[in-house]
Parts: C-alpha cells; structure tokens; sequence
C-alpha cells in the first residue's frame, strides 16, 4: 500500500510535555516524512483543568484502517478511552485525524488545532493565510528541538529532527 498523508491533532494536558513526546515516538513507526507543527499551550476549552500542549502532525502512513493504531496508542499512553465520560477528563494523549491527502476547502477553525495547521500547512507550500501564532512550545525529542516551529523528523530512526524549508 502506497503512504498517503494524514494530518493529525495532537493534545495533552496530563503531563504534557512528556506524553507529547511519547505520542511523536509512537506515531514514527507508522509511516514516514513525520512532520510535527508549532507546540502551544491553551486553556482547556468549556472546562476547567490543566492547560494543553497542542499540535499538528503530518505523517505519510500506510496503514489502512489508521484509526484503530491511533486509539492504541492513546491507551497505551494511559487514555481510558473505555470510560463513558472519557471524552470530559484529562489527558495523557489524545490523537485525532484532521483529514487525508489533500487539505480540505473548509479547514477547521478550533483554536486549539486551526492556527498550527495553517502554519503547518504553509511551511509545506500551500497557499493560506497563517495567523499570529503564541511562541512555540520547545521540547527535546531524541537530542533535537521540536515545537517551537514546524520541523521535520526521521521517522522511525534515532536521527535528529530539521527545521521544515
């Protein structure tokens, strides 16, 4: 099967800057040509609780059907994703897919996913406004920075990360 590329949304706020992490090294080992978005930190919406560390990923994947190995990863992570309420708690991991292949006409305009992927959308060359975006999140990911602005990384090797164009 020939990867295609998804967009993901990627979210924490239980131990964010660590699960963010593990949720990037678990995404490497289903495609290639990872490439992780500005990381930023927002209130959660319509809640209380700990603030989120949010971000978009675009991955070439090859599985088919994705969603079942992303909801595995978000319970190896700790998301008790069995629960009724588990769409109101907190966090360890939360992945969703945005869309595949190509961008659709109507992006989505959640404040915790829209203003990165525009970013990330225009670091890869389509043509779309980027709105002022807070400062970067920078975590280490294998000895090199992510989140500070769109980079992009080895998939599935021990390799650094590099700044996207």
């Amino acid at each position: 099967m020939k990867p295609r590329p998804v967009w993901l949304s990627l979210g924490s706020n239980i131990a964010p800057r660590h699960n963010m992490v593990r949720m990037i090294d678990a995404l490497c080992p289903l495609g290639s040509d990872l490439v992780v978005g500005r990381i930023v930190e927002l209130e959660p919406v319509g809640r209380g609780g700990p603030r989120f560390l949010n971000t978009v990923v675009r991955i070439d994947a090859r599985l088919d059907p994705l969603k079942p190995a992303l909801e595995a990863i978000e319970i190896a992570l700790g998301r008790p994703r069995w629960r009724p309420d588990a769409r109101a708690l907190d966090r360890t991991a939360d992945i969703d897919v945005l869309f595949v292949d190509a961008p659709p006409s109507a992006l989505p305009d959640e404040p915790w996913v829209a203003p990165m992927l525009r970013e990330l959308l225009a670091a890869e060359g389509h043509r779309i406004d980027v709105p002022a975006l807070p400062e970067g999140v920078a975590l280490d990911w294998r000895g090199c920075p992510i989140g500070d602005r769109p980079r992009r990384l080895v998939a599935g090797a021990a390799g650094p990360a590099s700044p996207i164009l």
